[in-house]
């Protein structure tokens, strides 16, 4: 993102990021904007097979709140 904020800014192009990403300088497009709405989208998460540690474990599970809490959102 950080190679990609002074093009935005400068208003030479338009990038898909996440609500969390937008900085005071950019401005959410929508519908309203002209553009198509953006298609969901499917994530996965993948861990090793085996038994995973406390910390991987943990991880997994706050990604998992996070998304929820942004999924509830919209």
């Amino acid at each position: 993102m950080a190679g990609l904020a002074p093009i935005v800014t400068a208003g030479l192009a338009i990038v898909v990021v996440t609500r969390s990403m937008l900085t005071p300088a950019l401005r959410p497009l929508d519908e309203s904007s002209g553009l198509p709405a953006l298609p969901m989208i499917e994530l996965a998460l993948h861990r090793a097979p085996h038994r995973p540690s406390e910390p991987v474990r943990r991880l997994a599970e706050l990604i998992r709140e996070q998304l929820a809490v942004h999924e509830q959102a919209l």
